[in-house]
């Protein structure tokens, strides 16, 4: 098995533990994390170099951090940042083995923040990759995450991905950025097609 195969292997096996934990610490059903950042451009036609395999989440930090805990007991290599009241995520944990690229979940649930974030919604949208294994987000939430994110190489990747995929309706993606106050932030990539 190689090492991209070994990665998406454990990314699911560690996703399918997260959401245990959470329903047993939040009392919860979670939506499964799904497939962000490189990886994910990637399944849309804009193939970049990676280092690490990005997975959306949405749970309590505390959960994330009892769960890095956890995986260190297990031998892995696990770090988790907490979010503080001006970080827009809720989080990120990020997870080592000597056999696999890492893998960080990228989390969306912060109690510092009330509004509303676009990965929550983005989770609720993914769907199964052809042939099983972690879910991916949609196109037109990829590249609003990315638009959430801010930042020279995230707004690189949306021209790229609007350039690889004309069959996007950027009046239906335009409406849906409103709801998170993106719309701006799309409207100046746009200028860049």
């Amino acid at each position: 098995m190689d090492n991209n195969e070994e990665t998406l292997r454990l990314a699911a096996q560690l996703s399918l533990q997260l959401q245990r934990l959470v329903k047993t610490v939040e009392d919860r059903d979670a939506p499964s994390p799904a497939v962000i950042g490189a990886v994910a451009a990637a399944a849309y036609g804009y193939v970049r170099a990676t280092n690490d395999l990005d997975l959306a989440s949405a749970v309590m930090p505390g959960t994330l951090s009892a769960f890095a805990a956890h995986l260190k007991h297990q031998g892995m290599q696990a770090h988790f940042e907490y979010p503080d009241g001006s970080d827009p995520l809720g989080g990120v944990l990020t997870v080592k083995t000597d056999t696999t690229k890492p893998i960080q979940f990228v989390n969306y649930i912060n109690p510092f923040r009330t509004i509303p974030t676009v990965g929550i919604d983005a989770l609720k949208s993914a769907s199964a990759i052809e042939g099983g294994g972690l879910p991916l987000v949609s196109l037109n939430y990829l590249i609003m995450l990315k638009l959430y994110a801010g930042g020279l190489k995230s707004l690189a990747d949306i021209v790229e991905l609007l350039k690889r995929n004309p069959d996007v309706d950027i009046v239906q993606l335009r409406s849906q950025c409103e709801h998170y106050n993106l719309e701006e932030a799309l409207d100046s990539v746009i200028e860049y097609l």
